[in-house]
């Protein structure tokens, strides 16, 4: 792993130990991207009462890096830490697809994935994980 990588996990573990449900059974997840203007940008999770209307790490992550300013600052690169994961084979040890959809949207593309978990860091990249985007047109439904 080479010092980004290394610095965007651990800002995602930190990030892991704050929100709205960081103590119960789906908290301890954070994540950090970094932007197109270099910035990086966390989230955690935010969970409901209900779980419905909860939001994922990843999902506010990105919306933080997408709303940072007026014109379009797409995600470079996704580091998810899901701090209760013993490792990567755990069944919620993934980012789910919405995340991946909500990602590919906002991202410059093809970006690298690192998934951190208590035995170490996945690295994979988004077309590995969500390798047909769906799109309203053919055109942006590929990968620049």
């Amino acid at each position: 792993m080479n010092d980004e990588q290394e610095i965007l996990v651990d800002i995602a573990f930190d990030a892991a130990k704050t929100g709205a449900d960081a103590e119960g059974e789906s908290g301890n997840v954070g994540a950090a991207v970094r932007a197109a203007d270099g910035e990086i940008y966390t989230g955690s999770v935010v969970t409901t009462e209900d779980n419905h209307q909860s939001l994922h790490a990843e999902r506010l992550a990105i919306a933080n890096a997408v709303t940072a300013y007026e014109s379009p600052n797409p995600v470079e690169v996704l580091a998810v830490h899901m701090a209760m994961a013993p490792d990567e084979e755990w069944p919620h040890a993934r980012i789910c697809g919405s995340c991946l959809h909500f990602l590919a949207e906002f991202s410059t593309g093809d970006i690298p994935i690192y998934i951190g978990h208590m035995t170490g860091v996945r690295e994979t990249t988004l077309r590995t994980l969500y390798p047909e985007p769906w799109s309203k047109s053919p055109e942006s439904a590929e990968y620049p």
